[in-house]
């Protein structure tokens, strides 16, 4: 089966060779460890083998590129050695990366195939490149040979590997690496680093950096065993360390900016012993000064610390300087010397060598240098030049880098053309300055990379205004972040009076004023003159004491360090229910603002100018005191038109849980009855709500609040602890929601679910949603498991006011919904929407209504991004979510417009309103222009344009724009849900093992709910169908928002 090619040089063979030789003669050693097994060297091997035979019954042969979505798993590995078995090469196709990335990559390298398991199949949706699992090529029924013979046609000028870097227009430039580098690599570095049998690699890089290439032939090619780590442990710093020393690793390859994470964990925890025998840095610049901390825990030789210079444009390494605590007195950054066989050259513009302790520019020669960019002559004949000695066209590498001799060692300096390699990533500084440059309002622009207070490199960028304009710096930013990718978003703009030059004329970099210099004064809210040459809060216009009093405010609410006047109070992170604490808070330091106001002002001068137009008079909106006590008589108020919906759509709908919400739990220990009861008791007492009902009268729909009541406790028989999710979860389903009915007390119920193995046990609270929205819901188990911790601990509870009175929030929707502002605003909003029928969804079986749903997590890293984005944008994270909805509504509807229902809250505008407890929300329609041609920048601003002005407007019961209209005026709603009041139980007699689970069935036809965890920072995108024409289009309506999420994250 295997297709004979020439041989290559005498004695030479592919590094997957040396595989094979310990596959063959020690085949029970072990070779990975994954999570839940290990692999050995015959296992992989068989399983490789079997891959290979069945690429190339698919038509792949030497020197074709296969893709592999390859992540760190037994499976990912054992197609990248097959790959390289059939002499082909293999390129990285990273799941986790953004997909206009990997469509991109894939249309490059004109893939033929992608193989990889089976659950990354729909990565290739779309693109029309076939897809083979390896789990198909690896079954039982494949002749997988002995184990000791595969195809070995590798032929050393052959392809091994693409890897795609990032250039400076922006587009990833592919690196062809070709087989007969990799032995060379090895076969240099092992004399000097002692690579052998009993070491044990971690893989701790993505298969798409060039620094896995070197983790996984370590481990592999030398008989060691190679530790996956999973992306989510790679993130995660604590069980990082955790796992190194377990799992007893001994090479550990870090870029610099992650290890200063690791060494931090390692003082922490007081620099315990481990196994590590070899880090070796790599992937960016290393500044010696920053490991002083390490080895104040550790020895210079336990474990070793080395630092090595490479690109991926010649085979991951080139040069190599074993470090010592002595060089944390240098403040540059030595690269050593070359390894064996490779030649580095200092040189100047002509190419010539420049004298000692001068800069050049570095190029390298010698075996270890690519074969170019794949599709790009002219790049490669710029970059890959006649080496100046060497074998007859042998070629150069110009890296762009400047170094310079120091003696017989090589010191990094910079980059030739201000390149700029941070957090992995290559930019041009000249592009961003070219963005800001643009912008109106400023002249020129310089782009650097300055330390952070923490040691980080951040990308700052400093504006010279044009004369006679002062533009705002956030504002800046904001601009910026829509038209550059996200890792070219400087994290600082700031205007400067003048930017200092060298005697040549040109930006004098080093002498740019310290961005950071505010961070000393410790959060004040001082005015630095370079940052902000024009002080807002000395406008004569603006009341001096409305700036600082919203400065206070919002320092306070949003937990900030230092608020400007020119600052964004979205930018900073605010959100809707931020805005009701600052509203409350200010209001409570003589200033009467509104969340509208703070919605359509939100930069801080803004508001404050708004406050001095408006003489600081605003009407008064509802309020409810707190009470000391609950009500000894009952209370009857009017439901609001959202409550009154919900039940009209309990009754006339089938579905016995609809709007009947679950949380769920998994908490350890056994459970204490009487513990729980008395917090129940508590909670109920403490919140008008949960003692409350419904009833209808001949002026309405009445919610009933009694005086006294409880939530009811179910304890039901033991279970086995589920493999996955919760068992709850079946259960509500089943039979415990349709106990609960809007029109008899209670409206709540807990239920306990104890596990068979005596150590877990499931806590659930089902409660009908026209009593609580999902911030209260939070609020409330919050309360309610912390009081319950409380009594199990015998400890006191400290007495708290009891919160305000729910109801009242039914009254503003009756004069604003019928006043002419209201009304002549929303027939112009009607007229804008144009609801047709949803196209017809692939074939889809009816199982019921609410019972079709899809949904996918992100995690922490993602969601961080996407915070990031949304702060550089200038608007709530919700909004990330919401234009994408939008964008698949469009698309779905074939429609250059989409329209979607989306919540607005109805909390009191006070500090006690956030932590009010009930049903305070309503569902109005959101149009927004979706033109093929626009981009995600703009499509977020449109989307918080619209929830902005619609704020003003929020009062309005969605019924009374259903009778307006005559028709639907929207198929989706998408609501945002930021669970952020759940603080987790980690120590003590109760801790959780789960994150809470939220479930929730609504009538709407396609409902989408984002819920930010509280626990670990990840958020769930769910999409539900309640009728069988939209079934189908759950899924669909999922996976398109997983695709535009991608596109998010590299904004």
């Amino acid at each position: 089966m295997c297709e004979v090619i020439p041989a290559g040089p005498a004695g030479w063979e592919p590094v997957h060779r040396r595989f094979e030789r310990w596959a063959e003669t020690e085949p029970s050693r072990t070779a990975l460890v994954a999570t839940d097994r290990t692999v050995t060297y015959g296992d992989l091997n068989r399983s490789a083998n079997a891959i290979a035979q069945g690429l190339m019954s698919l038509g792949i042969r030497p020197g074709m590129l296969v893709g592999v979505t390859a992540t760190r798993t037994p499976g990912g590995l054992a197609a990248i050695i097959a790959v390289l078995k059939t002499g082909a090469g293999y390129v990285p196709l990273d799941p986790q990366y953004p997909r206009q990335r990997l469509e991109h990559v894939i249309a490059d390298c004109e893939l033929p195939l992608v193989i990889g398991e089976r659950e990354h199949r729909d990565l290739l949706k779309g693109t029309g490149v076939r897809f083979a699992a390896v789990e198909a090529l690896v079954s039982p029924d494949t002749d997988q040979g002995s184990g000791t013979e595969g195809p070995r046609t590798a032929h050393p000028d052959h392809c091994a590997y693409v890897i795609h870097t990032s250039g400076s227009t922006g587009r990833p430039k592919g690196v062809l690496v070709p087989h007969r580098n990799l032995p060379q690599l090895f076969d240099s570095a092992r004399p000097l680093l002692g690579f052998g049998p009993d070491d044990v690699w971690a893989a701790f890089h993505s298969f798409s950096f060039d620094f896995s290439v070197w983790e996984i032939w370590g481990a592999l090619a030398h008989g060691g065993s190679l530790v996956l780590i999973p992306p989510v442990t790679a993130r995660d710093t604590e069980a990082l360390w955790d796992l190194l020393r377990t799992r007893r690793i001994t090479v550990l390859c870090q870029t610099p900016t992650a290890f200063r994470s690791l060494m931090g964990r390692a003082a922490e925890t007081g620099h315990p012993p481990t196994d590590l025998r070899l880090i070796v840095f790599g992937g960016e610049a290393l500044r010696p000064a920053t490991l002083a901390p390490w080895y104040r825990g550790y020895p210079d030789t336990a474990p070793r610390l080395v630092n090595m210079y490479g690109i991926t444009e010649t085979t991951v390494h080139a040069t190599v300087r074993p470090l010592t605590s002595r060089d944390t007195e240098r403040d540059d950054s030595p690269i050593g010397v070359p390894l064996p066989g490779v030649s580095v050259h200092v040189l100047g513009p002509d190419l010539v060598p420049v004298p000692e302790g001068s800069v050049g520019e570095l190029c390298v020669s010698g075996p270890g240098v690519a074969d170019g960019y794949l599709r790009r002559p002219e790049l490669t004949a710029a970059r890959f030049v006649p080496a100046p000695s060497g074998r007859p066209g042998a070629r150069m590498y110009r890296s762009g880098d400047l170094c310079r001799w120091d003696g017989d060692e090589l010191v990094y300096v910079g980059r030739s053309d201000r390149q700029i390699q941070l957090r992995g990533f290559r930019l041009e500084p000249g592009e961003v300055e070219a963005a800001l440059v643009a912008l109106p309002g400023v002249d020129q622009a310089v782009v650097a990379v300055v330390p952070d207070a923490a040691g980080d490199d951040a990308l700052v960028a400093y504006a010279l205004p044009t004369p006679r304009t002062y533009p705002d710096p956030a504002a800046l930013r904001t601009a910026l972040a829509g038209t550059l990718p996200a890792h070219a978003v400087p994290r600082l703009v700031v205007v400067v009076d003048r930017l200092p030059l060298t005697v040549q004329g040109k930006p004098d970099v080093r002498a740019l004023p310290d961005p950071w210099a505010r961070a000393a004064d410790k959060g004040a809210a001082r005015q630095e003159p370079e940052a902000v040459p024009h002080s807002a809060a000395s406008d004569p216009a603006v009341p001096a004491d409305a700036v600082s009093v919203l400065a206070l405010v919002w320092r306070h609410v949003l937990g900030v360090p230092r608020v400007r006047p020119e600052d964004d109070f979205f930018a900073l992170g605010g959100d809707s229910l931020h805005a009701i604490r600052v509203v409350g808070a200010a209001r409570e330091n003589g200033l009467h603002v509104t969340v509208s106001q703070l919605y359509e002002h939100p930069r801080l001068v803004d508001l404050a100018h708004t406050l001095a137009d408006a003489g600081n008079h605003q009407p008064p909106l509802p309020t409810a005191a707190p009470a000391d006590t609950p009500a000894e008589t009952p209370v009857v108020r009017p439901a609001s038109s959202g409550q009154a919906g919900i039940l009209y759509d309990c009754e006339i709908d089938p579905d016995p849980g609809l709007y009947r919400v679950l949380a769920c739990v998994i908490l350890t220990g056994r459970p204490d009855h009487a513990a729980l009861k008395a917090a129940l008791s508590e909670t109920t007492a403490r919140h008008d709500a949960l003692r409350s009902h419904f009833e209808h009268s001949t002026s309405g729909t009445l919610q009933h609040i009694s005086p006294n009541g409880t939530i009811p406790l179910f304890v039901h028989a033991p279970v086995a602890a589920p493999a996955e999710g919760l068992a709850c979860e079946t259960r509500w389903r089943r039979s415990w929601a349709r106990r609960i009915g809007p029109y008899r007390p209670p409206l709540s119920h807990c239920h306990v679910l104890p596990h068979s193995d005596a150590r877990t046990w499931e806590l659930a609270l089902i409660v009908h949603h026209a009593i609580l929205d999902g911030w209260s819901l939070a609020l409330l188990l919050d309360e309610l498991l912390h009081r319950y911790t409380a009594h199990v601990q015998g400890r006191p509870i400290p007495a708290a006011p009891y919160p305000p009175n729910t109801p009242w929030h039914a009254a503003p929707e009756r004069p604003t919904a019928s006043g002419p502002d209201d009304r002549s605003f929303w027939a112009g909003q009607l007229a804008r929407i144009q609801t047709g029928p949803l196209p017809a969804a692939p074939g889809h079986d009816h199982v019921g209504p609410g019972s079709v749903a899809s949904s996918f997590t992100l995690d922490p890293a993602r969601v961080r991004t996407l915070r990031d984005l949304a702060h550089r944008l200038a608007v709530p994270m919700k909004s990330l979510f919401v234009a994408a909805h939008m964008r698949v509504m469009a698309t779905l509807s074939n429609q250059h417009q989409a329209t979607a229902g989306l919540a607005f809250h109805h909390r009191i505008e006070n500090d006690e309103g956030a932590r009010a407890i009930g049903m305070f929300l309503g569902v109005l329609p959101v149009t927004v222009t979706v033109s093929p041609d626009v981009n995600w920048a703009d499509l977020i601003t449109d989307v918080f344009a619209q929830e902005r002005t619609l704020m003003r407007y929020r009062w309005t019961p969605l019924t009374e724009l259903l009778q307006q209209r005559g028709a639907p005026l929207f198929h989706a709603v998408i609501n945002y849900t930021d669970f952020r009041p759940l603080r987790p139980l980690r120590d003590g007699p109760v801790r959780q093992r789960s994150d809470w689970l939220l479930r929730n069935s609504t009538a709407f036809p396609l409902y989408t709910e984002v819920q930010r965890h509280a626990t670990d920072g990840r958020c769930t995108v769910r999409t539900a169908a309640h009728t069988p024409a939209t079934e189908a289009h759950a899924d669909d309506i999922t996976s398109r928002l997983r695709g535009a999420v991608d596109d998010l994250l590299v904004l």
